[in-house]
């Protein structure tokens, strides 16, 4: 580990994906490299679970409990960052921000196996088009988790500088096309020998593999709604089964034109399994998805038009995010740019290797190397005013743009306003970022008050409006009186009411108090459910079974007399107990027997079919 820079904190580079996640950093020989799990792995599934002892467990663990206990584990968190409302897990409730805390701490602890113990600072992606909330969220998130986080970084632009250390005496346009799990970017870098410009962004927050992944699911649960008659969509956990077993068929369909599907189990109906058995060809797959290409494609084109750059003058095509592998990908490019995309860098590991080369320019790992980047905002951002409307009155609602999209940040512009009414002495600043002429289309970043304003003619009263963008993609905003100077600073931050210090501080303990039981390297004997544990036969009523608790003996005694005939003949020695269960409960006919009789006889019944 190169530490050699006396009184600098170690740094590292953080991909916190949709999917996975993965931490870097700037090996003793200069070079980008990924901090492997304690298992090795390079990527980790970004899925917590809070298991049945209440430990935490993080990455792989946690993805294979998510069918046997949903209502256990967190996916996708990233597609939550951001927004207020806290997310179910076990008896617990957890902001965004905290979930993704337990996955930032679980790559520090890989981390400080790597580079020892201590404090550690961190530069984390984020999409180009994350807002101000998501960028704010997610620093929250690393600082919850123990670092420091004075950075956060574009996931594009992170894939350039990662391409840009290995071609810095390059000069060309490259396209960075990014297509992960949850999220879509797509960026124009202008490279000059060591220096990397973005001139424009575009991208979709909610475009991704997630979204390819329940394509399939519909396709699936569409074969039992006309096989079975049954929509396993209705249960949450045959919901996650096609969910895990939806990506396993799309990895396939990277790498063969036909996959034959075989899933044994979905659901139970009247006491049997009910499973799929398909085949599914590239060309439909593609055809589910086609929508959500062409989108990028769009976007793509977009990107293109706002850096004012034709398809020819761009060089290179980068590749980026786990999506990418899907052949459909590579083809409309290649067809579109006239060229082969490129994957000199694997798609997975780029951006959490850029992250390292952003990690290593400030901290001077890299200072020989001469790399520089600069981003651009991905919105327009302004505040509300009072716009003539299409009748020609005035009206509230209209959007000023103070700082345009794709402006170069850090970046800071001024605009000048005054007072709408006789004797106004206050006036409320609504921030937005966006592209509509009206606020209403865009997107709400906060407000504040300014008051103290001497009461004046309408229009007689001037107050400067200051936007300041810095490097993280995070908005200050200043209101200045031009009649006596006084100043109202705010900086976003301050308007989500969970980045306070009491809320921040109460979010420290919270996740240390869950993590207090030593965290789960495995998972427990207790919770290492098989495929048929995983189902809750309770709950059988949500597809057509009969609710046993309020049969009549008659409809129980049927039920049993069904069972005893569909397992005559096919069970051995060892399982004559549970027909021995089955007479005893008809001849009793005692209500917890036979139910217990049921469920027993059930579980055979399923387990006999899968063999």
């Amino acid at each position: 580990m190169n530490n050699e820079l006396v009184g600098k904190r170690p740094i590292v580079g953080i991909d916190l994906g949709t999917t996975n996640s993965s931490v870097a950093y700037i090996n003793a020989s200069g070079e980008p490299e990924i901090i492997t799990s304690f298992k090795g792995e390079k990527l980790i599934p970004s899925v917590i679970m809070i298991d049945l002892n209440n430990q935490v467990v993080v990455g792989q663990e946690a993805k294979d409990a998510v069918i046997a206990m949903p209502e256990r584990t967190l996916t996708a968190v990233k597609r939550k960052m951001g927004q207020k409302d806290e997310l179910p897990i076990a008896d617990r409730r957890l902001l965004p921000e905290e979930a993704s805390a337990i996955i930032l701490k679980e790559l520090k602890k890989y981390a400080d196996a790597a580079m020892g113990e201590g404090e550690k600072e961190a530069v984390i992606t984020v999409p180009a088009y994350f807002t101000d909330e998501q960028r704010r969220a997610t620093k929250q998130a690393g600082e919850i988790a123990g670092f420091v986080v004075e950075r956060i970084i574009n996931e594009p632009t992170a894939a350039a500088l990662a391409y840009g250390l290995n071609n810095l005496k390059k000069k060309a346009n490259i396209l960075v096309y990014d297509l992960g799990g949850g999220t879509f970017d797509v960026s124009v870098v202008e490279m000059m020998k060591g220096i990397l410009e973005v001139k424009s962004s575009a991208g979709n927050n909610f475009l991704g593999g997630e979204d390819f992944d329940w394509k399939l699911v519909d396709f699936l649960a569409e074969y039992m709604i006309k096989t079975y008659d049954v929509d396993p969509r209705a249960s949450i956990q045959a919901r996650y089964i096609l969910k895990t077993e939806a990506e396993k068929i799309k990895i396939l369909l990277s790498k063969k034109a036909v996959v034959e599907i075989a899933i044994p189990i979905v659901v139970v109906k009247d006491h049997k399994p009910l499973g799929i058995y398909t085949q599914i060809t590239r060309e439909q797959f593609e055809a589910m998805i086609a929508e959500f290409l062409d989108e990028t494609m769009v976007l793509v084109k977009k990107a293109l038009d706002d850096a004012q750059l034709d398809v020819s003058e761009i060089r290179d095509v980068l590749l980026v995010g786990g999506s990418t592998a899907i052949p459909k990908v590579e083809q409309l490019l290649q067809e579109y740019f006239n060229k082969k995309p490129k994957k000199e860098i694997h798609p997975e590991e780029a951006v959490a290797l850029g992250a390292a080369v952003q990690a290593g320019i400030k901290s001077g790992q890299l200072l020989k190397q001469q790399l520089i980047a600069t981003d651009v905002a991905p919105f327009a951002m302004g505040i509300a005013v009072l716009k003539v409307d299409a009748t020609d009155r005035l009206k509230p609602g209209g959007f000023q743009k103070i700082i345009d999209r794709n402006t170069t940040i850090p970046v800071r512009k001024s605009e000048p306003f005054t007072t709408c009414f006789d004797g106004q002495t206050t006036v409320s600043i609504e921030v937005y970022q966006g592209e509509d002429e009206w606020v209403e289309h865009n997107h709400f970043l906060g407000e504040f008050l300014v008051d103290g304003i001497p009461p004046a003619p309408a229009g007689m009263e001037g107050i400067n409006v200051s936007f300041f963008y810095n490097i993280n993609g995070i908005l200050e905003v200043t209101a200045e009186l031009e009649s006596t100077g006084k100043k109202v600073i705010v900086n976003m931050q301050d308007e989500l009411q969970r980045d306070s210090m009491e809320v921040f501080r109460a979010s420290v303990k919270k996740i240390e108090a869950l993590l207090e039981t030593k965290t789960a390297e495995h998972l427990s004997s207790h919770t290492q459910m098989s495929f048929i544990d995983a189902f809750d036969f309770e709950d059988e009523k949500d597809f057509g079974y009969p609710d046993l608790e309020n049969q009549d003996l008659e409809v129980l005694k049927q039920e049993l007399e069904q069972l005893r005939t569909d397992l005559s003949g096919r069970i051995n020695v060892d399982e004559n107990q549970i027909l021995e269960l089955i007479e005893a409960a008809i001849t009793t006919q005692e209500r917890s027997a036979m139910i217990e009789a049921i469920e027993e006889a059930t579980d055979l019944l399923i387990k006999l079919d899968l063999d």
